[in-house]
């Protein structure tokens, strides 16, 4: 049987931290820098701090439910946090198994449908 994937949420915010941490040392760099070399610094800074952002989302999705952690094993995603260690304590969240990506996608498709006749009934009342 093979192993069950997990993401550690201590490792996710570990990755979090040191992205925030990068994001302070280049702001706090740019004190020295001539206007040219700011100018240079601030997408940069951005960059990370949007990147950082997403990823807060994503965990805060998946913790909610809402995003399967099976998103944090892609390839994009690899070494950017620490593996689960288990002589510490940790929130792991496993990846989906079938039986809830069922749960998860026959939600979404209701969700969609009840939109859809919402817009209709709607569209219909404008008619008349």
């Amino acid at each position: 049987m093979p192993k069950e994937k997990v993401v550690s949420v201590r490792g996710e915010l570990f990755a979090i931290t040191n992205a925030v941490r990068g994001a302070q040392v280049l702001a706090e760099h740019a004190e020295g820098l001539g206007d040219v070399e700011v100018r240079r610094l601030v997408p940069v800074v951005a960059g990370v701090l949007a990147l950082v952002g997403c990823r807060l989302r994503d965990l805060e999705r998946t913790i909610h439910g809402d995003v399967n952690p099976a998103l944090f094993f892609a390839p994009h995603n690899a070494g950017c946090a620490l593996p689960p260690n288990p002589d510490e304590a940790d929130v792991l969240l496993p990846e989906w198994v079938p039986d809830r990506l069922e749960r998860y996608a026959t939600r979404i498709l209701r969700l969609a449908e009840s939109e859809r006749r919402e817009r209709e009934t709607a569209d219909e009342d404008q008619d008349e």
